[in-house]
């Protein structure tokens, strides 16, 4: 419903219409077509790896426009997108590896469809991973085990010659 409602307001002129969307009017008046858009997460934004993608939506951009992605605390280029001929992108964009845990934001800059620019963003959250230390024990434990088990067998034999 998102992509029809902003398909006929994209459509609407640049005076009032008037668009039917589930059986609700929806007025487009005045600056249209939208000055607005967005950045819209198609996956959890919390608990996120570095390494690791989240994919994403953008709406309201130029039909064709080139979108510069960027991923904010510190400022790395994710590379740019094409809006297809409705003003959207879908992708999956790569979280930095050298993204450390919080929180940070997703930026996606392009011509808006109404001319200026878009400015959008999504926050999202970086996990607090902590890195594996130590050793699986199943293996050492089962030894220990096994030889404490073969030591009390010894010693009961022993015991059982030395009383006989």
């Amino acid at each position: 419903m998102r992509t029809v409602l902003h398909r006929c307001l994209a459509s609407a002129a640049a005076t009032a219409a008037v668009c039917s969307i589930a059986g609700v009017a929806v007025a487009a008046v005045g600056d249209y077509p939208l000055t607005s858009g967005s950045l819209i997460p198609l996956s959890a934004t919390t608990g996120l790896t570095p390494g690791g993608g989240l994919p994403i939506e953008g709406l309201g951009f130029a039909p064709g426009a080139s979108v510069a992605l960027t991923f904010f605390s510190t400022p790395q280029s994710l590379g740019s997108v094409t809006a297809d001929a409705t003003g959207e992108f879908k992708l999956t964009v790569k979280i930095p590896v050298a993204a450390a845990p919080g929180t940070h934001t997703i930026q996606a800059v392009g011509p808006a469809a109404a001319g200026g620019t878009l400015d959008l963003s999504l926050t999202i959250t970086i996990g607090n991973a902590l890195p594996r230390t130590g050793t699986d024990i199943e293996t050492p434990l089962g030894i220990g085990i096994g030889a404490v088990a073969a030591g009390g067998l010894a010693l009961a034999v022993a015991r059982r010659r030395t009383a006989a």
